[in-house]
């Protein structure tokens, strides 16, 4: 059917059954904006937790590559197929490939096995000058794994209230930032700021903040 012939039906329906038919435009019209708005809100909502996630690093991440040997079976078939660890030359020229830059190699530090970095690649997320730590301390970020290690407990997450969980955030950051620590070994650590990344939420809807709340929008958020 033409163009033509689909304008003239619809003009002849409209005539007949005026009323319904601008009933059914109208809300027609009332579901799809619904679903635009709800669209906008939904893509303003991610590109919100994108940007302020981003924000201390100014969008950048540190990838540590591991070359790992892989051993895969398929089912119903004896044979196995052993995948060799990419060389390093291969590993470098797949992360230049997509715009990385090559930071080195990794040393570890403590018991905790935590990677010694140069300072300017965090001077975004310092929170205290590392020259200021005390003699014999190695200046560290922390994530909440380590944390707790340092703590000996769990960060509370779930609260009664919104405002209780910031309160126990605020707790939980002044017991570490400025504080010494030492591991099973002797070794010492000296807090200057925390690690970014998904810390201490695992995701953002209500629940994971405010015991028992049931909002409607929890299922979107998480």
């Amino acid at each position: 059917m033409q163009i033509k012939g689909i304008l003239h039906l619809s003009l002849k329906n409209l005539k007949s059954h005026p009323k319904r038919t601008l009933f059914l435009i109208l809300t027609t019209g009332i579901i799809f904006a619904l679903i635009f708005t709800v669209n906008l809100w939904w893509q303003g909502l991610q590109n919100t937790y994108i940007a302020n996630a981003s924000h201390p690093t100014h969008g950048k991440i540190i990838l540590q590559a591991t070359a790992n040997s892989n051993t895969t079976s398929f089912p119903n078939d004896s044979s196995t197929s052993q995948d060799s660890p990419a060389t390093r030359e291969e590993m470098i020229q797949d992360l230049e490939r997509f715009g990385a830059t090559i930071i080195g190699d990794t040393k570890y530090y403590g018991s905790y096995f935590a990677p010694v970095l140069d300072s300017t690649l965090l001077q975004s997320v310092l929170e205290i000058d590392p020259t200021t730590a005390p003699a014999g301390t190695a200046p560290i970020l922390v994530n909440e794994h380590l944390a707790n290690q340092f703590l000996g407990k769990a960060y509370s997450g779930v609260t009664r209230t919104a405002h209780n969980k910031q309160q126990n955030y605020e707790t939980y950051r002044s017991s570490l930032l400025g504080k010494t620590f030492t591991d099973s070994d002797g070794n010492k650590y000296y807090v200057v700021g925390l690690a970014p990344g998904r810390s201490f939420i695992n995701n953002l809807s209500f629940a994971g903040i405010v015991y028992r709340n049931d909002s409607l929008f929890n299922p979107f958020l998480e």
